[in-house]
């Protein structure tokens, strides 16, 4: 197969998982993610927060918040309704850890779901943040 066709069938399919509606499914009671329940972790760098409208389509709606790291510039996505700067020294506590059942990744995507007093809520809607920002360490540390 020519380079031509293998581009087309890759964009073909991407084309059509794109469309599929992402499944969670709640695994903080297995033995490898019960050490993060309950955790309460502290930002060693300011994050960001956006309130997001999850499909279909796009409405100004929050249907969940995600915390994620913050970069120097900030490009607008369609599904995001706000977003805001989470401060260094803002702290979140785990209280469930999700995975994807049909996403495709090379690795498994999973987030953690938290709780914040440093950030106040428009709705009472879940926040999260990636997995990897919380095993990295890169920008929050566990509080001892």
């Amino acid at each position: 197969m020519n380079r031509l066709a293998l581009y087309s069938i890759f964009i073909f399919f991407a084309t059509l998982a794109s469309g599929c509606k992402s499944t969670y499914k709640n695994i903080s009671a297995e033995p490898d993610f019960l050490q993060y329940i309950g955790k309460t972790y502290v930002l060693k760098n300011n994050m960001s927060i956006h309130g997001i409208n999850l499909p279909p389509g796009y409405s100004s709606r929050i249907d969940t918040y995600m915390i994620s790291k913050l970069y120097e510039v900030h490009h607008k996505a369609p599904e995001e309704v706000t977003f805001a700067v989470l401060p260094k020294g803002s702290t979140i506590t785990i209280i469930e850890v999700h995975e994807c059942t049909n996403c495709l990744s090379f690795q498994k995507l999973r987030e953690a779901y938290t709780t914040t007093e440093d950030f106040e809520k428009a709705v009472d809607v879940p926040i999260s943040i990636p997995m990897h920002e919380i095993e990295s360490k890169e920008n929050v540390t566990p509080i001892k």
